[in-house]
Parts: C-alpha cells; sequence; structure tokens
C-alpha cells in the first residue's frame, strides 16, 4: 500500500458529510467554539466518517502545534547482527505507516546515550526509543550460597558471589527531565527496576529472558541430561536468563553450576579459559544439559566437545539463546530460544504512538520460543 497517496484529508471527509473543513477540525480535534454550534448527532456522524474512510490526523503538524519537534529519536547498541536490524524494521514499520519519521543512534557507551538524550532535548523531539545502557553495569546473579566461577585477566578463577553495581542517576535524571518536559519516553529490554512500577510515565517493551531460560530448562529435563551447566556474560539479560534456568531446574530438584565470563566488553574470550571451563564441563553426568546464554559462544563449544568424541544431541545436549542466523548452518543444528526482537520493535513504537494520543498504554514483556534442532 502506498500510505503517502491514499492519505484521507480532513477536506475529502468534509465533502463526504456535506460539510466545511473547519467544521470537520473543530470535530476531529474535539474542539468547541461559542460562536459555532454543532450537534452530537454531527459530531458523531463525522467521526463516524473519519473512522470508516480510515483517517489518520496529521500527526506532525499536532507536534508542532504543540510546540515539539515530530520526529521520535531512537538509540540502539552499536550490534553486529541481525537482531538490532529486527528491531528497527519493526519500528520502522509502524512509523510509516502513522506518518512519524525517526532519527537514529547508536553507541555502546555512556558518553553516547548521555549526547543522543541531550539532543533529542534540544531539539524538543517528540519522544524517544532507547535502549538504556546496562553495558556499563556489572549485576551479578542473585543466587547465594555457591561459588561463581569467572573468568578474569585470561585465566579461570572462583569467587563468591557479589553484588557490583555502579550507579546510573545520571542517566535518570536526563531521562525525567526528558520526560517532565513533555517528551514520551519507551525503554526497550533492559529496564532498570525503577521504571517497572505501572505509575511510572516511562514504559517499557522488554523481551521475557527469565522465561527464555526457564524455557531452556524444561527442555533439557524433557530430553533426560543427568547434570545441568550453563555458561554466561555479566549484562542484566544474562543475569535474568540464567536466573530462569537455574529457577526451573531447582524446582525439579536438579543442581546447576554456572560459568560467568568476565571478559565480554572486549567482544573476545580467552580460549584458554574458556577449554577450562570445557574441561569441567565434560566431567559431567551425561547426558549433560548445556545452556549458552548466547549463540556467539557455540562455535568454540562445538568445536571443542567435537574434539573430545562427544556426539552433540546424545552425550551432550545444547541449547543457545537468541537464534542467530548462524544457528541453522551448524552441524548439528543448535537449538536456540528465539526471541521476537520484530515484534518488540513494532510494540514499542506503537507505545509510544498511542502516548502522544494521550492513550492508556501499558509496559509490555515480549514471551520468547524454542527452535528445536539437532543439538538437544
Amino acid at each position: 500500500m502506498d500510505y503517502w497517496c491514499n492519505m484521507v484529508t480532513m477536506k475529502d471527509i468534509a465533502e463526504t458529510c456535506g460539510v466545511s473543513r473547519t467544521t470537520v477540525s473543530l470535530v476531529l480535534n474535539d474542539r468547541y467554539v461559542d460562536n459555532i454550534k454543532l450537534s452530537e448527532t454531527l459530531r458523531k456522524r463525522i467521526k463516524h466518517t473519519s473512522k470508516e474512510m480510515g483517517y489518520q490526523p496529521n500527526r506532525n503538524a499536532i507536534a508542532l502545534r504543540n510546540g515539539r519537534n515530530p520526529a521520535i529519536g531512537i538509540f540502539l547498541p552499536s550490534a553486529r547482527g541481525g537482531l538490532v536490524y529486527d528491531l528497527v524494521c519493526g519500528m520502522s514499520e509502524i512509523a510509516l505507516k502513522s506518518h512519524y519519521s525517526v532519527f537514529l543512534s547508536s553507541g555502546y557507551s555512556s558518553e553516547n546515550f548521555t549526547c543522543f538524550l541531550e539532543n533529542a532535548k534540544k531539539m524538543s523531539t517528540s519522544g524517544i526509543i532507547a535502549y538504556f545502557p546496562f553495558h556499563d553495569v556489572i549485576y551479578l546473579p542473585e543466587f547465594r550460597n555457591q561459588t561463581n566461577a569467572l573468568i578474569k585477566n585470561g585465566k579461570l578463577e572462583y569467587y563468591p558471589y557479589q553484588e557490583l553495581d555502579i550507579k546510573n542517576e545520571e542517566y535518570y535524571l536526563a531521562i525525567n527531565d526528558f520526560n517532565k518536559c513533555g517528551g514520551k519516553v519507551v525503554l526497550l529490554n533492559e529496564v532498570p527496576e525503577i521504571y517497572k512500577s505501572s505509575d511510572s510515565p516511562v514504559k517499557y517493551v522488554a523481551c521475557n529472558d527469565i522465561a527464555g531460560g526457564e524455557i531452556a530448562a524444561t527442555h533439557l529435563l524433557e530430553r533426560g541430561c543427568e547434570s545441568f551447566y550453563i555458561i554466561s556474560f555479566y549484562a542484566r539479560c544474562f543475569r535474568d536468563r540464567q536466573n530462569g534456568y537455574r529457577g526451573k531446574l531447582a524446582e525439579a530438584g536438579k543442581k546447576c553450576t554456572t560459568f560467568n565470563i568476565w571478559e565480554l566488553s572486549s567482544g573476545f574470550v580467552n580460549e584458554k579459559a574458556l577449554f577450562d571451563i570445557f574441561n569441567k564441563i565434560k566431567t559431567g553426568k551425561r547426558p549433560i544439559g548445556l545452556f549458552l546464554s548466547s549463540d556467539y559462544v557455540g562455535i568454540p563449544v562445538y568445536e571443542y566437545f567435537k574434539s573430545q568424541g562427544f556426539e552433540i544431541g546424545k552425550d551432550i545436549k545444547i541449547v543457545g539463546y537468541n537464534d542467530l542466523e548462524v544457528t541453522k548452518y551448524m552441524i548439528p543444528g543448535l537449538t536456540s530460544i528465539q526471541q521476537h526482537f520484530q515484534e518488540a520493535g513494532a510494540a514499542a513504537m506503537k507505545t509510544i504512538i498511542a502516548m502522544f494520543d494521550d492513550e492508556a498504554v501499558e509496559s509490555q514483556m515480549i514471551m520468547p520460543e524454542i527452535v528445536i534442532r539437532e543439538s538437544t
């Protein structure tokens, strides 16, 4: 459909109803003028006609009339791969249909995010959709009374669980300041607890990573695994995945050994340290159940266990996360938890547009699902 050429205007509605364009404008903008008396019957007829004809208000004009830039700012992580692309596709499709323009910024650093917020405020942008930069925060798992294996300084070491939290007050203040100035805010995926209350003016659309971990555990239990492991990283989404996985196993009376990789920010993981982890896992009772909280670890896992004579899918059953394109080409194909990022992107854009229209909106959690392949 050509959304631009087929736009219904107030003039079209006026001609259909046999009234002036001014009358249509007053009705659709819910304005009442003392010297122009319009019956409720006429108002209902005009609104019904506009709906039947598929009229969409000129949101750009409304935003400008309210002193705001009609554009929507979007901040996403500078990550290669299909997930960010899916988010952009979901958001842009809804923005196009609703006649909104967007400007896209990306980055990983706190400076990138702060600059984005400052620019959005200076431009009086109508609203922003943003990933909160949780890469600046180290979140350690909430499970206590256990030992945690970390890769640090290129070797495998063991540490007691602890909590490290770099404060994010500067982000909260900047977001709240933007919101107080009339800008609408929708956060994506990784959401601070401060915004999770139902009365928060900041809304979010997030993939349910706790449910994803639970789905992975349930699947490996159903496949008859005897020992359970997880290789994960330090960030909020990874913490939620492992919490879901470990929690579901605990419900079934099963123990789980967790290996958290410390060196994620550099983009590379020391191979020697990974092999130390794999050597620990291979001693587990077979069939071993292994959950990878990111598909990116799948290739070195496959290479190692094949070299050790393991039959993947039989001796060790592996579930990844994100269902990246590479998973279907691995031999055997990697079972993975699929997050619906395009759906999340569309939901985020619909949410912020509804907020512009002063509609009551709720934050949303998008449920993942498992894509089963030969690795389990």
